[in-house]
């Protein structure tokens, strides 16, 4: 599963594996993509 979900995951049969996503760092790297279309076009 996605975004950690490890309380559900447990009590699956069989278990399943989670991800955890970095939305933090997710979101930071977009604003920089933002920020440096915006430079590109000055």
């Amino acid at each position: 599963g996605f975004d950690n979900q490890e309380v559900i995951a447990a009590h699956l049969r069989p278990p399943l594996s989670t991800v955890s996503l970095p939305h933090y760092e997710l979101g930071a790297a977009g604003v920089r993509m933002l920020l440096g279309l915006e430079e590109a076009q000055t």
